[in-house]
């Protein structure tokens, strides 16, 4: 094993306790590089100062949490890693931590003293290739940022006709798709052309209100009854021979609906305060999860303006219908975590097509983070299904339905059956908070039933 000499590494000690710091410096006492502060002040002074190859942290400090830190150390450059000492074995303080991104955490321990010298000089090399990996995979990140990921059909029909609308010299596209299917990055997807850089300009429709309308859309421009105030162009302006992305259309006021029309009439408007009216040539990409028809039957979206916005139209298909692309998006996954050893197994891999996500490609990413942090904890370089949350995640029943002749026999009943019965259980489980005995008396189901469901479901485990 590769092991530094600890006389060529700076360390910044932050910790308040004059016994252990002492301790720790006996670990060094070969070397002079080391440097203690007893408080958060002491050390912001000092990183100001000077840089350090690793920081070693106390948890609780005199003037607050050593997590403090944590974000202002992030912007510092080429700062070394960061090790956690705390006597605090919790776990969850522990998945905190890691998620702040600290680098170790080590409890202040009988151990602790081996600890240090067998991981500082292990997680500094560990550091260093941690760099190179961040260059390689900034550059995979942004290569791939405006790409759909995955080979499944619906996919690939999806970026061929993205393709080809782009190429096509239409006025807007409507992009529809249940929530975190990636109607964003489809618009993105659609927006990119390398012939031909585009601007494309994002607006949250559920935030744009029927007072902000006209200067947020159409900008505002000095009277001489305003000079105090400064002109603002407005999104049809920036987005002029681009592209404006409305997210969320259907959240536009019905007045705000109509002013929009207007606009989309003869691509005219006329700035707050102006005497002149403008042209703009923007593409309107707009997107929704809801079902329009439904809200134009309600009154709550005008039918003139969905004709005009809906002549070319994608769906973007939910995770559901693609199950075979998880594999390529946790591969993508992985790839941009900085880490090119970081691995998951076959079993966890299994779990994910086996998952129920009704949130779609976004539900899985937030899994996916959660399970890397729980295999950080782990020390461990491999995500296994064990690192995913059970009561997080559920079984998708219709994966269970058979297909083919084949697929239709006794074994793949009872399957089902059982699967049905788990995931009803769960259900009753969640309703009355994991209370079986309320469970029992309010369902008349007997306690002892329920108890043979739990033992046989493992419905604890969900609300360990």
């Amino acid at each position: 094993m590769n092991i530094l000499h600890l006389e060529t590494i700076t360390i910044l000690l932050i910790e308040d306790n004059e016994d252990f710091s002492k301790k720790v410096f006996n670990v060094f006492e070969k070397t002079s590089l080391i440097t203690r502060a007893s408080t958060l002040s002491q050390a912001r002074s000092l990183l100001n100062e000077k840089t350090f190859d690793i920081c070693l942290i106390d948890y609780t400090l005199p003037d607050g949490y050593g997590t403090e830190l944590l974000g202002e150390l992030k912007t510092i450059p080429d700062r070394g890693p960061v090790i956690f000492l705390s006597a605090n074995s919790d776990p969850e303080v522990k998945k905190l931590c890691f998620s702040l991104g600290v680098d170790d955490y080590i409890e202040k321990d009988s151990n602790f003293q081996t600890n240090l010298l067998i991981r500082i000089p292990r997680i500094i090399n560990t550091n260093r290739h941690k760099k190179r990996n961040e260059a390689l995979s900034a550059i995979y990140k942004d290569s791939f940022r405006n790409e759909i990921i995955g080979e499944s059909t619906v996919i690939k029909e999806l970026r061929l006709k993205l393709d080809i609308l782009r190429s096509e010299s239409i006025s807007s596209l409507l992009i529809r798709g249940a929530p975190g299917s990636g109607k964003e990055l489809a618009a993105n997807y659609f927006n990119k052309d390398i012939r031909n850089q585009r601007t494309l300009i994002k607006v949250e429709c559920s935030l744009v209100t029927n007072s902000s309308f006209d200067i947020d859309f159409l900008g505002f421009q000095k009277t001489r009854f305003t000079e105090e105030l400064p002109e603002k162009p407005g999104f049809l302006e920036l987005a002029h021979e681009g592209d404006l992305f409305l997210k969320n259309i259907d959240h536009l006021s019905l007045q705000n609906q109509r002013k929009l029309l207007s606009f989309l009439t003869n691509r005219e408007y006329l700035p707050v305060n102006g005497t002149t009216t403008k042209i703009s040539k923007t593409r309107i990409i707009a997107s929704t999860n809801s079902n329009i028809e439904n809200c134009i039957q309600n009154g709550k979206f005008l039918k003139s303006l969905y004709q005009r916005i809906s002549l070319h139209t994608v769906t973007i298909p939910s995770l559901e219908s693609r199950l075979d692309d998880i594999p390529f998006l946790v591969k993508y996954f992985l790839a941009i975590q900085k880490e090119s050893s970081l691995e998951m197994s076959k079993q966890a891999l299994t779990l994910l097509k086996e998952t129920d996500w009704p949130e779609n490609v976004r539900e899985l990413f937030e899994s996916l983070k959660e399970a890397y942090i729980n295999a950080k904890l782990r020390s461990s370089q491999k995500i296994e299904a064990k690192d995913f949350k059970k009561k997080n995640l559920s079984t998708n029943i219709k994966l269970l339905l058979p297909r083919h002749e084949r697929d239709v026999n006794k074994q793949s009943l009872d399957q089902y059956l059982q699967k049905a019965e788990e995931i009803y259980w769960k259900e009753a489980f969640k309703i009355f908070n994991g209370n079986a005995s309320r469970l029992a008396r309010e369902s008349t189901i007997p306690l002892s039933t329920i108890n043979n469901k739990i033992k046989d479901f493992d419905l604890r485990s969900y609300y360990d």
